[in-house]
């Protein structure tokens, strides 16, 4: 299945509440099968939406082709204290989506965010801990780019066999959308990410990497712990060598 995974900060509310933030923590998924907001935090005591059980709510919808106009989404009549707001269909082309409920006659934005356009395949489920940018590990990656207009083919950025693993600092990666889409992940977890070029070496490109490419990447997550755990058992490993 696929996920665009769009992280959003704290939204601020227009017209008569201008700075009253009105949820403090929302993202953005793009599905294979649905659109949604997930609201991972309740609403704020100043935000007006307070004491209203439903409201009606649209997401107004920017593609990434700038040939195409944006679009409304009409979610109709939902409950102010649910926690996720979804309609069906296929947004793989989402650049910004605006999420406005009506009352009293007005429209009032509660969130808007512009995508990471992440599109992420599972390939193996993870049973362990979230990863974050706390810890270190032993994974096993391989990495791809290619221009997206083809004026190259697809090329090898980093390769590693099947039986191959690495020590990986998770709290930092020169490329935004790699950062990102690894914090998503569970421990045990294997998936491929499709970041655009955007998220990753953007419209000049890096050295060797073309202008505009995006990043194709195979992520595995054999083991995580805290990184100073990590230098510990680096060290120690260092030092059996020398012994050896």
């Amino acid at each position: 299945m696929l996920y665009s995974l769009l992280l959003l900060f704290p939204s601020l509310l227009l017209n008569v509440f201008p700075n009253t933030p009105c949820f403090s923590n929302v993202r953005l998924v793009v599905r294979e099968e649905d659109l949604c907001f997930e609201i991972t935090h309740a609403s704020s005591p100043d935000c007006p939406l307070n004491g209203m059980e439903t409201a009606n709510a649209k997401l107004r919808v920017m593609p990434y082709n700038e040939s195409t106009s944006a679009y409304v989404i009409d979610l109709g009549t939902i409950f102010i204290n649910t926690t996720k707001f979804c309609h069906p269909g296929r947004y793989y082309d989402v650049l910004e989506a605006r999420l406005l409920f009506s009352l009293h006659g007005e429209e009032w934005l509660v969130i808007k965010k512009k995508s990471l356009k992440i599109l992420k395949t599972v390939l193996k489920e993870g049973t362990g801990q979230l990863v974050d940018d706390t810890m270190s590990g032993k994974v096993r990656r391989n990495i791809w780019y290619e221009p997206i207009d083809g004026s190259a083919s697809q090329a090898v950025l980093v390769h590693m066999e099947e039986n191959d693993w690495d020590y990986y600092d998770f709290k930092f990666s020169p490329v935004p959308g790699i950062h990102d889409s690894i914090l998503t992940m569970r421990v045990g977890e294997e998936a491929i990410f499709y970041i655009p070029y955007q998220e990753a070496f953007g419209e000049q490109g890096s050295g060797d990497i073309p202008p505009r490419a995006q990043v194709i990447m195979k992520f595995e997550i054999l083991e995580a712990f805290p990184s100073t755990e990590e230098e510990i058992i680096y060290e120690k490993a260092h030092n059996d060598e020398d012994d050896d």
